[in-house]
């Protein structure tokens, strides 16, 4: 089975490396070795992708995994020039979907890799989304598999994937483009809220520790008052069970005035109301 990067350059038609070249000035050799870069680093990029956004991204995969005479069609709207034209603006949406706020910096960094123009890096980001948008939507509709399914599919190459990344998209991918810490934030306020405060978690410990010692003196004091006795004062043992009955129940209200204090949860919905 061919991999998927060998299957993305192969759609590298000459019709769309020409329409590409022409639309943005650029060399052929340089547009071509440029897409071919893109490619790993655009399924990186998805796979990365935040979990609210891969409903708007599997339903782009799907109208694109639609088209007819894709390649031919795409070259032509590149040709065009009009970003609006349907398979262009494919590629358009996928790209804000995967990168949202970082796109510019995919860019940037598209710019500096391959010494092109900034506008002419963008042009190409967005062929490159469009070709990717179409083929993976191609082989869900061929082969009956969800978003999720076909994400599991790239999982399997990820090593692969990873490793043809250029080196200066890799920092950004990994460091840069944070897209699973609003949820991280969650699970860590969720897991505060079953944690004492700072000011009382070591209290409690000490507490038990007094608690314990006041027991202790309390049997020794008993038992001693016993030998005295001689077992004359049938109350003793009484007294000992009520002295530890008291210790107990003082103990428990203690700990629950220092019970700690829940902190609301923020789920997800939230969170992506905030940004």
């Amino acid at each position: 089975m061919s991999h998927i990067l060998h299957t993305l350059q192969s759609l590298l038609s000459a019709e769309i490396i020409s329409a590409a070249a022409d639309s943005t000035g650029e060399n052929e050799q340089v547009v071509s070795q440029t897409l071919i870069g893109l490619f790993p680093v655009l399924l990186n990029g998805l796979m990365l992708s935040r979990p609210a956004k891969q409903e708007q991204l599997n339903d782009i995969l799907n109208q694109a995994g639609n088209k007819k005479n894709f390649v031919h069609d795409l070259a032509s709207d590149i040709r065009s020039g009009n970003s609006s034209a349907s398979n262009v603006h494919f590629g358009i949406h996928f790209i804000s979907g995967v990168f949202e706020q970082k796109e510019s910096g995919i860019s940037d960094l598209t710019s500096t890799f391959s010494g092109i123009h900034a506008d002419s890096s963008t042009t190409l980001l967005h062929i490159g989304g469009a070709i990717l948008a179409w083929h993976l939507g191609h082989k869900m509709q061929n082969e009956g598999l969800t978003f999720n399914g076909m994400m599991h599919w790239l999982s399997d190459q990820k090593d692969i994937i990873t490793q043809a990344v250029p080196p200066d998209f890799s920092g950004f991918l990994n460091n840069g483009t944070n897209y699973t810490a609003p949820f991280s934030a969650t699970a860590s306020l969720a897991h505060q809220e079953d944690e004492p405060r700072e000011g009382t978690k070591w209290l409690l410990p000490l507490l038990l520790v007094g608690f314990l010692g006041v027991g202790i003196w309390y049997w020794m004091k008993a038992s001693e008052t016993t030998v005295k006795t001689n077992g004359t004062n049938g109350q003793t043992p009484a007294s000992i069970h009520r002295a530890a009955d008291s210790a107990a129940n003082t103990l428990q209200r203690i700990k629950d005035s220092i019970a700690p204090v829940k902190n609301p949860t923020i789920d997800s919905t939230q969170i992506d109301s905030m940004h």
